[in-house]
């Protein structure tokens, strides 16, 4: 009787065994999608910052005024032929954006994502409970800036000028041997004004003229 035993323990301690591999793979597996996911919404965040604080320091060095940067020209009725914006001060606004925010990406370098151990099964009764777990991610990025002109209907005669700056972020997360990229865009309104008086046939020049 005691013969037989030994198999029994040899093939309950396999399936033991078996239990925990099947168990440590799962859980590997679900470690690694949250991890993917905390990065990706974490770094889309950071990138998100970065262009805000960034334009905002723009914003405040430049002082942006729309008379600066437009200049509408009108016919002797005093109706709008055009209106011509000021290429090299925009594009001076758009590249020091383009370098705030770049400066602001680059200077993160590494960052600490926590979730709680629960996190990683599927039990909604016990999700966010437990032990904090940590892991560090790496962040780089670079970013890409242009600016448009639109133009809406304000009303009989009158026209919605927006100068808008669009700023793109391309963010690489790394983490476990991986490289993750993400890309994150905003859009902000740099100045704006109502133009007053145009014509059906300015509205072809004003976007020929910008």
């Amino acid at each position: 009787m005691r013969k037989k035993r030994f198999p029994v323990i040899l093939l309950l301690s396999v399936l033991i065994l078996s239990l925990i591999s099947v168990g440590v793979v799962l859980t590997e597996r679900r470690m690694k999608l949250v991890r993917t996911e905390l990065s990706a919404f974490t770094a889309q965040n950071c990138a998100a910052s970065a262009i805000l604080n960034g334009v905002e320091e723009t914003i405040r060095d430049y002082n942006v005024i729309y008379q600066d940067i437009v200049k509408i020209e009108r016919d002797g009725a005093d109706n709008v032929k055009s209106v011509i914006t000021d290429t090299a001060k925009l594009n001076a606004v758009s590249n020091s954006a383009n370098r705030n925010v770049d400066r602001r990406i680059n200077s993160i370098e590494s960052f600490p994502v926590e979730f709680p151990v629960t996190s990683l099964f599927n039990d909604e009764f016990f999700s966010g409970l437990g032990p904090q777990l940590t892991f560090y991610v790496t962040l780089t990025g670079t970013s890409s800036t242009h600016y448009e002109n639109i133009f809406e209907s304000a009303g009989i005669n009158q026209t919605l000028h927006r100068i808008v700056l669009i700023i793109e972020v391309n963010t690489y997360v790394i983490f476990g041997g991986e490289v993750k990229n993400y890309t994150v865009t905003n859009e902000f309104c740099i100045a704006e004004n109502i133009i007053v008086g145009v014509t059906p046939d300015a509205q072809i020049k004003l976007l020929s003229n910008c």
